[in-house]
């Protein structure tokens, strides 16, 4: 490993937002933000690795067109998918604060 283009400083703010976590968390209060400059940040550590030889350019290239697949295109589908995980979410953790079975 040659110590990163950008001498890894991507994957040290990445921990520096989201702590060491293996999803991103909704730190800007505003989840669609926070998800895009998490996969912002893991593009980055792609493209730094690119650049330092640790990866091929194919592997850059794909997950940059993924990135840009979803965050460039498609937002309304993209903002439902939020909301109803959100919801999701807060219904699971309302069922286990009241000790209930989801139906």
């Amino acid at each position: 490993m040659s110590g990163g283009h950008f001498n890894y400083a991507d994957k040290t703010l990445l921990h520096e937002i989201y702590g060491w976590s293996e999803k991103p968390a909704n730190v800007f209060e505003d989840r669609e933000l926070s998800d895009m400059t998490w996969d912002l940040l893991n593009l980055i550590h792609t493209f730094d690795f690119y650049k330092s030889g640790d990866c091929d350019k194919d592997k850059y290239l794909e997950e940059k067109k993924e990135f840009k697949n979803k965050w460039l295109s498609n937002r309304g589908v993209r903002v439902k998918n939020i909301i109803n995980t959100a919801i999701d979410e807060l219904k699971q953790e309302l069922y286990e604060t009241y000790n209930l079975e989801d139906v």
